[in-house]
């Protein structure tokens, strides 16, 4: 859920002493050292080891933040404009056609 996202990232920063981030100084960096934590299997830094698609729902809510700060006029650009969420099982949504029916 978006709740468990949140508290997964919070207890990164908190990890990282970065509680205090504001949108705008979320780099990309940041973000490389949330997934490698994420999907890291020693117990002291993780519970268990998330998949890529856990993993890739965190990115995105974190991409939504910064989206969302960008529209409130918070800050002017996007820090990790170029990053991709990496998601696995996404939703076909190919439709078929008429003739296909």
């Amino acid at each position: 859920t978006q709740i468990s996202r949140y508290n997964n990232i919070a207890r990164f920063l908190a990890l990282n002493k970065k509680t205090s981030i504001t949108p705008d100084k979320f780099r990309t960096k940041l973000l490389d050292d949330f997934i490698v934590w994420g999907m890291s299997k020693n117990k002291s830094i993780n519970k268990k080891k998330w998949g890529k698609d856990y993993v890739a729902r965190h990115v995105e809510l974190i991409k939504n933040v910064i989206k969302y700060s960008i529209v409130q006029e918070e800050i002017e650009s996007n820090p990790i404009v170029h990053m991709e969420s990496d998601r696995e099982n996404k939703t076909d949504k190919t439709h078929l056609s008429t003739e296909e029916l």
